[in-house]
């Protein structure tokens, strides 16, 4: 199958001929597609950024703890990197066996750097990580078992900007400050 046209058209052969005359212009693109998610993707990383800094970002910290339903008194562990946060905790939680939860109160605990031997005369397992230990008495005994009940502890932090604490955990990872505090 013969065509009896020519493979290119007249412009293109003329264009070439001409050479060099188009060389070092700038290359337009006027796409009405790429100049819009040009400005949709500045929109959304103005966004993701506004979301950064107005987010909170609340957490806790979870520990074995144990309850003397006797004399109502309750110790528990937590990892020693939350020490900085126990000044502006909001509560902290013991959750029992068998999933119900009972507040414990915040104003009414000594804390100390937990060692091994403080761990087990308090009823816990010894920390396998730099811990301390949270003591104090139940304001109400709770009803029920007769001696020391084995539950979690959960101590909640307040929430803070997503921001300070993505810069918290960047001035640390630098060696510029402490995580957590």
């Amino acid at each position: 199958m013969a065509s009896s046209g020519p493979i290119f058209r007249e412009e293109a052969i003329e264009s070439h001929l001409r050479g060099t005359d188009r060389e070092g212009r700038t290359l337009r693109l006027e796409i009405w597609w790429l100049r819009w998610s040009f400005w949709l993707l500045l929109a959304m990383v103005v966004a993701g950024l506004v979301l950064v800094a107005v987010t909170p970002a609340g957490g806790s910290s979870t520990g074995p703890a144990v309850i003397d339903s006797r004399t109502g008194r309750f110790a528990a562990l937590f990892p020693v990197a939350v020490a900085p946060e126990l000044r502006v905790a909001t509560g902290l939680d013991a959750i029992l066996p068998g999933g119900s939860r009972r507040s414990l109160k915040l104003g009414s605990m000594r804390v100390r750097l937990a060692s091994a031997a403080l761990a087990s005369q308090a009823g816990l397992r010894p920390p396998n990580q730099p811990s301390i230990l949270l003591t104090g008495r139940l304001p109400s005994v709770p009803a029920g078992s007769a001696g020391p009940v084995h539950a979690s502890a959960v101590l909640t932090l307040p929430g803070r900007p997503l921001a300070a604490v993505l810069g918290q955990e960047l001035k640390a990872m630098l060696g510029q400050g402490a995580i957590g505090g």
